[in-house]
């Protein structure tokens, strides 16, 4: 086992009513005590519905939100012991992609100064050296040169993704964590993302946290499985093992709703594999 990234009991508690005095404050748990192990080359999905936990855990895990409680560990450094310089530094190697492209981006450049942007902030790297890795970047995720002189309002949903994708690999990441990074997006637009995230980790080796609601996507992606239920984890394992022998109810209960192509066929959830952990192996 190659372990990248490491997030050991994590709490956080929000806010959601204040008084005056601390005990009329009211808090509510979105992630309690929470471990996930992310090994290198791996995909593991965080699933659950909304709510449950799965993108405040995410944020922990990048440092975006502090933890009440907990470790964060990457490569074997503690990250709460990063001032704010050594973390950016090491930001480089864990980058994340939203769910919304667009609020990602700033809507007075162009997207490929965008791209260029991590380049400048990151490496030691001429204007044409850098004006070429970005064409190479965009070339990456099926797109072409004309499209780096374009506004963010310019593209549709699909096409921004991937200029997000092609931001967050600028900087040649360990690990990439995706935060329902399709879910907006229309279901021939999320094959093609998906596919384009596969090959891209295949070819560059990086790890994939994946968080989602979709079951029937995270069981085309993952290798490994993590379900969240009210911000605690309920039952985690291989993709093949959380398909295909489900122990928890609640994991029964999200394979259930996995819409089939012919409502006639019998679901047996459990004994239904069809899929269950071959990963980019076919359709979306």
């Amino acid at each position: 086992m190659s372990l990248l990234l490491q997030g050991t009991d994590l709490t956080k508690r929000f806010v959601i009513k204040r008084g005056l005095t601390p005990r009329s404050v009211q808090y509510e748990t979105a992630v309690n005590s929470v471990s996930i192990d992310i090994e290198k080359a791996r995909t593991i999905a965080v699933v659950g519905e909304s709510g449950a936990g799965k993108s405040t855990l995410a944020r922990l895990l990048m440092r975006l939100v502090e933890a009440d409680s907990g470790t964060v560990t990457f490569d074997g450094v503690d990250l709460s012991t990063l001032g704010r310089n050594q973390l950016r530094i090491l930001r480089r190697r864990i980058q994340m992609i939203f769910q919304d492209p667009f609020s990602s981006l700033d809507p007075r450049k162009t997207v490929g100064s965008a791209v260029e942007e991590a380049l400048l902030v990151h490496f030691d790297m001429s204007r044409s050296d850098r004006a070429s890795r970005v064409a190479e970047l965009f070339a990456d995720v099926g797109m072409n040169k004309r499209h780096m002189e374009r506004y963010p309002h310019e593209f549709s949903g699909g096409q921004l993704q991937r200029v997000a994708i092609a931001r967050a690999l600028a900087v040649q990441p360990d690990v990439l964590v995706c935060d329902e990074p399709v879910a907006a997006l229309d279901v021939s637009i999320r094959a093609q993302i998906v596919n384009l995230l596969g090959r891209l980790q295949a070819e560059n080796g990086f790890a994939i946290l994946f968080v989602s609601h979709d079951m029937a996507l995270v069981r085309y992606i993952a290798d490994d499985v993590v379900v969240m239920k009210s911000g605690e984890v309920v039952e985690r394992g291989t993709a093949s093992k959380v398909f295909e022998t489900p122990q928890a109810d609640y994991t029964k209960a999200l394979l259930g709703a996995i819409p089939i192509p012919d409502p006639r066929v019998r679901r047996i959830v459990g004994h239904n594999t069809a899929g269950a952990g071959t990963r980019y192996g076919g359709g979306a």
